[in-house]
């Protein structure tokens, strides 16, 4: 069975990829006291995860813009 790392504080215990999976749960992280090392690593870790839910998002926007576009219907080559 594989082995989870665990964040607790304030009576709540949450797998790493739950605390990190939004926004509220970023910062209460990055508020909670920890050597200067972990918190400069955890502050690195958090503006990669902001980046990549932005780019996510842009992503996202993008493909339904695409696909709700009206393209001119293309007119049939001629059959020789």
């Amino acid at each position: 069975m594989e082995s989870r790392s665990r964040l607790t504080w304030v009576g709540r215990t949450d797998t790493i990829e739950e605390a990190l999976s939004s926004e509220e749960k970023l910062t209460a992280v990055l508020e909670l006291p920890r050597d200067e090392v972990l918190r400069m690593q955890l502050r690195v870790i958090a503006g990669q995860i902001r980046t990549l839910d932005k780019s996510i998002a842009e992503l996202e926007w993008n493909i339904h813009r695409v696909s709700t576009a009206r393209y001119p219907r293309r007119r049939a080559s001629p059959r020789r």
